[in-house]
């Protein structure tokens, strides 16, 4: 045994050769899905860097920003499953260390229970920590994914409204151009430019409602352009028209971005919802842990931490198995400071006339591509917890020692919980008069 590396070791004191192996607790293994790595392989590693290096950074999120007013609005239009990598994140920000990562596939593999035989799916990977004896503790950071909570289901059905209502302010905008576009003609440019103010000036602010502004605005933009298309020498009034006719195709890409937006929300919606009430699928995906614990209960020398990711009463009904005194549950998600990886080329702009990307924004408008980076960067990651309390189970073991409790412990990275809980709904957990079963919260 070394003793030169910080840490809490287990060595059996007797006459006898010892019955237990001698090994460093709370080392867990994370079983998921990698950007690279080495595949169907327990691979141990002891910092964040390490996992970079061997396993690679997250799966990049997919955005879209609408911009109204100068102000950016970013709304996520996919639902992506790999939370691997943000769970480590998490585990060394609050303390833990060594450990190792059981990577059963990348990120074109969909999350699948599958079977202990079935390679790319989680069952095989926990099969495959039956061969090693170090690690102590089962996290599986992509399981999240296949239950989604109440408040994930309601955060994405919320997005709806707000991706229509920018489809409305787009579809406004539009017709007020087109309008506008529709009246330039003439005997010649003068003409040609005093139709068109004639029709702009039709929509008024009198009465200003949202969209009454919107309407005015775009028209006004379209109008700017013929006057400047009017005032360069040669213009006709073909060339007039011209300029119009170019301001109306950047307010109708505006319009089909926005739409495209619109179908992918509710699309995201629509897959967590349908998630949520699938009972049969929650089913599959709560025994995960089910196998988990029969490991761990056969081997007896390994733990298991999960995460209560539905409602507490589907959670109780599913994860049944004989050997629970081998495991814990968690609850609820983590609001978190942790930003999401995305790349400017996959996120969709809808506001700023015609440019569809946030890479082509940034040279259009900075100031506008740094407000979009800033809406999405306030995009918090949520997560289950399992992964933040790994890293406390290797904290309090390596600072107060195996006999504490990994609880009453500050977590790092972490804004608030998904879900409030009162003093009061937290003083009831801590004592159960009938049953003895306490919850330490």
């Amino acid at each position: 045994m070394n003793y030169k590396t910080p840490g809490v070791y287990v060595e059996e004191e007797v006459s006898f050769p010892p019955s237990v192996a001698q090994v460093e607790t709370a080392i867990p293994a994370f079983i998921g899905y990698t950007a690279v790595g080495p595949k169907n392989k327990p691979t141990r590693i002891s910092s964040m860097l390490e996992y970079e290096d061997l396993f690679g950074k997250a799966n990049p999120e997919t955005f879209a920003v609408a911009i109204k007013g100068g102000v950016a609005t970013a709304m996520q239009t996919k639902v992506n499953d790999y939370k691997m990598y943000y769970a480590m994140q998490m585990y060394f920000a609050n303390g833990g260390g060594p450990c190792y990562i059981v990577s059963v596939g990348d990120y074109t593999k969909p999350v699948a229970v599958g079977l202990p035989t079935e390679e790319e799916t989680l069952l095989y990977g926990l099969e495959l920590l039956k061969k090693e004896d170090e690690p102590t503790l089962i996290v599986f950071p992509d399981l999240q994914s296949l239950v989604p909570a109440a408040a994930d289901v309601a955060a994405a059905q919320a997005v709806v409204p707000v991706a229509s209502y920018h489809e409305s302010v787009a579809t406004k905008a539009k017709e007020a151009v087109g309008f506008v576009t529709d009246a330039v003609a003439g005997a010649d440019v003068k003409a040609a430019v005093a139709a068109a103010g004639t029709a702009a000036a039709t929509f008024t602010v009198a009465n200003p409602g949202d969209l009454d502004i919107v309407r005015a605005q775009a028209a006004q933009t379209v109008l700017d352009a013929v006057k400047a298309a009017a005032a360069v020498a040669g213009a006709t009034v073909a060339s007039v028209k011209i300029a119009a006719q170019n301001v109306l195709t950047a307010y109708d890409k505006d319009l089909t971005t926005a739409s495209d937006i619109v179908g992918k929300v509710t699309t995201v919606s629509t897959t967590l919802a349908s998630r949520a009430g699938d009972l049969v699928a929650i089913g599959e995906a709560y025994s995960v842990y089910n196998k988990a614990l029969d490991h761990a209960g056969s081997l007896k020398d390994r733990f298991v931490i999960m995460d209560v990711l539905g409602d507490d009463a589907t959670f109780r009904n599913k994860v049944s198995s004989l050997h629970q005194k081998y495991g814990a549950a968690y609850y609820p998600k983590l609001k978190t400071v942790l930003s999401y990886d995305f790349k400017d080329a996959d996120v969709s702009v809808t506001g700023a006339l015609g440019i569809k990307k946030l890479s082509d924004l940034k040279s259009a408008n900075s100031e506008l591509y740094y407000q979009a980076k800033k809406a999405i960067a306030a995009k918090q990651v949520v997560l289950a917890p399992s992964s933040a309390m790994a890293g406390v189970y290797a904290q309090v073991d390596g600072t107060a020692g195996v006999w504490k409790s990994p609880a009453n412990v500050g977590l790092n990275l972490v804004d608030a919980p998904a879900v409030k809980i009162s003093n009061k709904e937290q003083d009831l957990l801590n004592v159960d008069a009938v049953a003895g079963k306490s919850i330490n919260a």
